[in-house]
């Protein structure tokens, strides 16, 4: 797309103070999991200074917006945060996965904002069929 003029930004955020990631710490599981995160990646971070970041990044077309000051140098490790990433997952996810089917959570949107979004599209007849992940584990066992 660039030969056309696109030019596309990406923007990184750890965890910020929304209504998703406020939903998302209802669930005991994923507060366990977060907590498990190194710092300052378990940390819900203020929403106003990214708020402030993506708009100048957007202002500014940049390529990068950080919405933590932390994530810049984070990035210049990006070759060995994956194989980190997959250790932590694979020794917490099958704990985390238990809890979270035991807890009957689905896999819908998380929060206030979520919720608003299902239900809008509840009453419109425009939404998607809805399944819980307990619900999914199940069929795939079968």
């Amino acid at each position: 797309m660039a030969h056309h003029g696109v030019r596309v930004g990406v923007a990184y955020l750890s965890w910020t103070d929304t209504d998703t990631v406020r939903g998302a710490d209802e669930n005991a599981a994923l507060r366990q999991m977060r907590a498990g995160l190194p710092f300052p990646a378990r940390r819900t971070n203020p929403a106003v200074p990214a708020v402030d970041a993506l708009v100048r990044g957007i202002a500014k077309r940049a390529p990068r917006v950080y919405g933590q000051r932390w994530l810049p140098p984070v990035q210049l490790l990006r070759g060995a945060v994956p194989p980190l990433v997959a250790r932590f997952a694979a020794r917490s996810m099958p704990e985390l996965e238990s809890r979270w089917l035991a807890a009957g959570a689905g896999t819908g949107p998380l929060g206030a904002g979520g919720a608003a979004d299902a239900e809008a599209r509840d009453r419109s007849g425009t939404g998607t069929p809805r399944t819980t992940t307990a619900t999914a584990v199940k069929e795939a066992r079968r």
